[in-house]
């Protein structure tokens, strides 16, 4: 006897085998058993604390408040590997890693290059990257206020600080 397609079905096997990869491949795709169902498991996404920005303001050549700032980066599960993007002017330690739900502590420091900045306001994201699967990648602003200087220091023309013989900063008089 032949079935609708051509092929003998009158022992089954043909037919039954066809049946079974169809079901087979029905299972796998809907997220049923094996390898597809640990597909199916909470992906570690990266926690962020605070939500708050990086605000960072001083006088030209310096002093600056605060010099750096605390972000705690941890894992919902597992551990997943991280990296961390921030403006020059910023240093990210660790700038990339490895986080479990225990958490890690990241410290957001000014660059020494930020005191050669002249006066203005900078404004840029800082990215805590999940490089893992990207869930829970986020970003937070940075903000550098460089006022006028009030110290009368003497600066070259790149902005850096003109500099003594004993390397200390030349006060304009």
């Amino acid at each position: 006897m032949l079935g609708r397609f051509g092929r003998s079905i009158d022992t089954g096997i043909n037919y039954m085998g066809f049946v079974w990869r169809v079901l087979c491949l029905a299972a796998l795709s809907s997220g049923f058993g094996g390898a597809a169902a640990a597909q199916t498991a909470p992906r570690p996404s990266l926690t962020v604390t605070p939500s708050s920005s990086v605000n960072i303001s001083g006088p030209q050549g310096g002093p600056f408040s605060p010099w750096s700032t605390q972000y705690r980066l941890s894992a919902s599960t597992g551990t997943i590997k991280f990296a961390i993007a921030a403006p020059f002017w910023l240093r990210a330690d660790p700038r990339v890693g490895t986080v479990g739900i225990d958490g890690v502590t990241v410290t957001l420091s000014l660059n020494p290059q930020a005191s050669k900045l002249s006066p203005q306001a900078y404004e840029a994201l800082v990215t805590f990257l999940n490089v893992t699967n990207g869930q829970g990648s986020t970003r937070r602003t940075a903000k550098l206020t460089v006022e006028p200087s009030s110290r009368g220091y003497l600066l070259d023309e790149s902005g850096g600080n003109l500099l003594g013989n004993r390397g200390e900063r030349l006060i304009a008089r």
